[in-house]
């Protein structure tokens, strides 16, 4: 997912996909999520973890997205707000 990253955002509304699983597939499904986002770049383990880590896996993508579009925009700010308090009397 991203080298270095030590949070991830975990939505409460997967919690309906992880309640029509039974505890087993819950519990495969968790991990091979816990291998993508530390980079371990996880085979699924069956077809229905597969099937059920696809819509997961493209949240986390977009979220990746969204990072790289978002954390620049501090850096532009940064610069203008700086400028301004030199003429701050």
């Amino acid at each position: 997912m991203a080298k270095d990253k030590k949070t991830v955002v975990v939505y409460t509304d997967w919690i309906e996909k992880f309640e029509e699983l039974t505890d087993e597939e819950a519990g495969r499904l968790i991990k091979h999520f816990f291998r993508y986002v530390n980079d371990q770049e996880p085979e699924a383990p069956d077809r229905t973890t597969k099937l059920m880590f696809i819509d997961i896996k493209n949240t986390l993508k977009s979220q990746k997205c969204v990072e790289k579009i978002i954390n620049p925009m501090p850096i532009l700010l940064i610069k203008p707000l700086s400028c301004l308090v030199h003429f701050v009397p």
